[in-house]
């Protein structure tokens, strides 16, 4: 099949996906805003926005719950003072079945439309809540269709929604969009459906959508075929991504350059030996340090595995081949305690260490002498992504909790070389977006296990018991103990009343042992801050979630965490990290205000009885789905919630080495799944 024959094929189901919804019979102005307020702006968005859930009705006479089905014969139709009253009897589907008595209950206003509508006599589908009183089957506000074919059990699909957008409105656009659909094309031979057990893409997305009589077991596998086109489409955007990647040329640093030891010399000097899976990842990022196309790995490890020391490793390594280096950080606290670090270790070599900050002194020399090469290593924040800040000659960026920068961002420190500088990510717990790259191989991986073996005992405790803890607190601070108070806030402008509020409280009940951090205060407030914590001086922080990223007080033990509803895991994980990091027994209690969703509670419990990164990172993709791949939102890209499955991503990279896929159908793939947009922006990722 040529290439254009088997384009044209497939372009008029494309066509249609891309057309705005206004096109579609039923949608006018008002409905139009209301599906723009739910992000649905095309047909695609409209077939791609699936159910939540199903609620199954079972036929009357059948019923074990109250959520009943049944086909009926309409007798008569009446208004009365508060509703509508409409009184049938029970179609039967087969001559033995018995008849049963049956009223509906409607709003008032329903009267003249279902007077014209249910004539005597006529068949009707009705399902809802239902009750049997005195013999009789009683619904409130059914649903109703005319003629509907005879079927043992109703599944209604339940849709997200927004006001004035109910699910049956919902439900009722995505019949007429399917209905209209043009055929597509078959990108797989019916071989490998077959094997699989999944339907055709289109008899995929009406399963999915409940339009057909369809089984939960037949949704599933709908769902997982779907789900297999959408992680195909993205094996393929990545797997172009880094083809093109391979071709381009970075700086070989060989240890021919200079002294290869240079690391292991700084380590004698300072008594530090790696642990065995500190020496392979380090070992590992050398290879690729040597290669002449660029380094993407991302190095993951829990809190307190190391990960900072085997990046200055490859910092002191790069340097010592004759290239200057650049270490990104999100907080200007983390790029601070970074730079103390690092310069700390270069004290054993000739190279020249620096710190770029937004309150740097003297910022436009600091600037200047960078341009010119005066530095080897160059720490900072996204000030090192400002206009006017080159970095000659640079060879190596390594970005710390990479997850906080964006694609955007982070392409700006490589793409202003001549070369493209290798890339060294960092993760302490990945949130979905970084699992999600792991999972398709997008950059290569290293693992680095824990140091310390963990002692830490976390406990949950509802919002309105907090008092009791104080008792447990003061005897904690006699004993020379260090805590954090976590205060949660919505937005920043939140941030400063959430923190001073429960420093006033704390106050009152330790006067002179409380501190307080967070996002906005002035930098020199900060740093005074975390110094007296560290020393001491006030043993108790209260902070917001600005800890959670690299703060370093190897004796703090004990952690407060409030609203802990409001974080995913892996945030909680990041910030429980901050105590008990010298392998000390600590001490965590999470606040919780209840009532709690089921979802919640699960989340919660699976965080107090879990103390692994990556099982808590596992957990959290399949409880938010992956977020936006391209860093520009963080969770919740389209349906994440079909990709949880980290087999079935395997099974399509897989498919897509073994399969002599045609580029047609790999652009409508890419075009299907709006990945092809991304193209442009994804090649500098």
């Amino acid at each position: 099949m040529s290439t254009s024959k088997a384009y044209t094929h497939h372009t008029p189901l494309l066509t249609y996906m891309r057309s705005p919804l206004s096109s579609l019979r039923g949608v006018g102005p008002v409905s139009l805003k209301r599906l723009h307020n739910l992000g649905l702006y095309t047909r695609r968005d409209l077939l791609f926005h699936f159910p939540s859930r199903y609620e199954c009705f079972t036929p009357i006479g059948h019923a074990s719950s109250d959520k009943v089905c049944a086909s009926i014969r309409i007798t008569s139709c009446a208004q009365h003072k508060k509703y509508t009253h409409v009184i049938g009897t029970t179609h039967p589907h087969h001559p033995c079945q018995p008849t049963h008595p049956v009223r509906l209950f409607f709003h008032k206003k329903q009267y003249p439309y279902l007077k014209q509508k249910m004539q005597p006599a006529s068949l009707w589908q009705v399902w809802g809540k239902a009750h049997h009183e005195q013999g009789t089957w009683v619904f409130f506000f059914p649903r109703f269709a005319q003629n509907a074919p005879d079927e043992p059990i109703k599944r209604d699909a339940i849709y997200p929604q927004t006001e004035g957008l109910t699910s049956q409105k919902i439900a009722h656009l995505v019949t007429l969009a399917l209905n209209e659909m043009p055929p597509a094309e078959a990108w797989y031979d019916q071989a490998f459906l077959t094997e699989n057990n999944w339907p055709s893409f289109e008899e995929a997305l009406r399963r999915v959508h409940g339009i057909d009589h369809t089984t939960p077991e037949e949704q599933a596998q709908a769902k997982q075929r779907l789900s297999f086109d959408r992680l195909l489409a993205r094996h393929i955007l990545f797997h172009q991504k880094k083809h093109e990647q391979h071709h381009q040329r970075a700086i070989s640093l060989s240890s021919s350059h200079k002294d290869p030891d240079a690391f292991f010399a700084v380590l004698t000097q300072e008594n530090i030996a790696l642990t065995p899976s500190q020496m392979e990842a380090y070992q590992t990022i050398l290879v690729d340090l040597k290669k002449a196309h660029p380094m993407r790995r991302l190095l993951q490890g829990d809190v307190g595995s190391g990960k900072t020391l085997v990046a200055f490793g490859a910092m002191i390594y790069a340097i010592h081949a004759g290239v200057r280096t650049a270490f990104l950080a999100p907080t200007e606290i983390l790029a601070q305690q970074t730079y103390e670090k690092c310069a700390h270790l270069l004290k054993h070599t000739s190279a020249r260490a620096v710190l770029l900050t937004r309150t740097t002194p003297h910022k436009k020399a600091c600037v200047r002498d960078i341009c010119e090469g005066k530095y080897d290593a160059i720490i900072g924040t996204h000030s090192l992504l400002s206009e006017g800040v080159t970095i000659p000659n640079l060879g190596l960026v390594i970005i710390d909790e990479q997850q906080r920068f964006g694609v955007s961002q982070r392409s700006t420190l490589l793409t202003k070389q001549a070369y493209v500088p290798h890339l060294l990510l960092m993760t302490a717990t990945p949130i979905p977006r970084t699992y999600s790259l792991m999972l398709r191989g997008d950059v290569d991986t290293s693992y680095l296990q824990s140091r310390v073996a963990s002692k830490r005992t976390t406990t949950l405790l509802p919002q309105d018991h907090m008092h009791s803890l104080m008792p447990k607190i003061r005897e904690a601070l006699k004993a020379g103990k260090k805590l954090f108070w976590v205060c949660p806030c919505v937005e920043a402008s939140s941030e400063k009343a959430a923190v001073k509020k429960r420093w006033a409280f704390l106050k009152k009940a330790f006067p002179g042992q409380v501190h307080g951090l967070y996002g906005t205060q002035p930098e020199q407030e900060k740093q005074k801050a975390l110094a007296d914590f560290r020393q001491g001086l006030t043993p108790i922080l209260v902070c917001t979630t600005i800890i959670e990223i690299g703060i370093d007080v190897p004796d703090a033990t004990h952690m407060v965490i409030e609203n802990a509803e409001s974080f995913g895991l892996a945030q909680l994980h990041q910030m429980r990290g901050r105590i008990g990091r010298q392998g000390q027994e600590s001490f965590l209690v999470v606040l919780y205000t209840p009532p709690l969703s089921e979802g919640t509670r699960q989340r919660l419990d699976f965080f107090q009885h879990n103390d692994d990164g990556f099982a808590l990172a596992q957990k959290d993709f399949s409880l938010r789905g992956e977020g936006d791949i391209l860093g520009l939102r963080q969770s919740g890209f389209l349906d994440t919630s079909l990709l949880a499955s980290p087999e079935l991503a395997r099974k399509a990279q897989v498919f897509l080495q073994t399969s002599a896929l045609s580029d047609p159908v790999k652009t409508c793939l890419l075009s299907l799944f709006e990945y092809a947009q991304m193209q442009a922006v994804i090649k500098a990722a």
